[in-house]
Parts: structure tokens; sequence; C-alpha cells
């Protein structure tokens, strides 16, 4: 059984096929353009924003936020606190130096590194320094 396009030549069926293409991306805005104009008929008759159908669209339940972290200006950051081991007269504990408690009467060395102990971190908070700590 022959059809026409057997009997077309090479520079024929390549007129045909680009014709066909023209037609085919025409016609494809066209339907695009009715479903769009179609969806958005329907998300404003039941209230929605097309930007909420939009961001419905892509995944997400509310419209999408700026992905761009906004930084703040130089020298807005707030201040540094000083450190809680700091005592009111702005020392902390000295590495190899023993502190005693003054209620307790237990010993204890700071460390090269390392957090202060918490009994005596507690006594510098109460308003103690470390001066008054140092054991002998």
């Amino acid at each position: 059984m022959a059809t026409s396009l057997d009997r077309m030549s090479y520079g024929k069926l390549m007129a045909q096929k680009k014709a066909i293409d023209d037609a085919l991306y025409a016609r494809r805005g066209e339907a695009v353009q009715a479903l769009a104009d179609d969806f958005a008929r329907k998300l404003k008759a039941d209230g929605f924003t097309l930007a909420e159908g939009i961001a419905a669209l892509r995944g997400s339940s509310a419209p999408s936020k700026p992905a761009k972290k906004v930084r703040a200006k130089r020298g807005t950051a707030p201040k540094r606190t000083a450190p809680a081991s700091m005592d009111s007269k702005g020392n902390k504990p000295q590495a190899g130096v023993t502190y005693k408690h003054p209620t307790t009467g237990a010993l204890w060395t700071k460390k090269d590194k390392g957090a202060p102990n918490k009994d005596f971190m507690a006594l510098v908070q109460a308003g103690k320094t470390w001066a008054e700590l140092r054991a002998g």
C-alpha cells in the first residue's frame, strides 16, 4: 500500500516536516495559554491568587520567600559580652594557679584549657574575684 509520502522527494518531505513542526509549535503555545487561562479562572473562582496557584504547582504551600540572605550592615552586630569566667575586675583564672573555696575548703587548679569549676564560677558570678579565691 503506497502512501502519498512514498512518492515525495526528500526535499518535499523536509519542507512538509518544517511546516508540521511550525504548526505544532504554534498549537502548543495556544494549548498552554488555554490551560493557563483555565487554571487562572479556577483559582479566582475559588478565592486563590495566581501566586498561590504557582506555589502549589512548585510543591510548596506558601508563596516562595526570597532566596538571597540579607546581611546586616557593618558595625550593627551586638557587642560581645564578657566571658562568664571573668570576674568583676575583668580577670580570668590563670593556668597553673590553685584556688580555694572559702566555705568548703575545696581546692581547684586551673588547667591550660577548659572551663572553670562550676562551684568557683558560682562564687565569681556572686561577686568574688579570682584574686580573693587564690590559695595561699
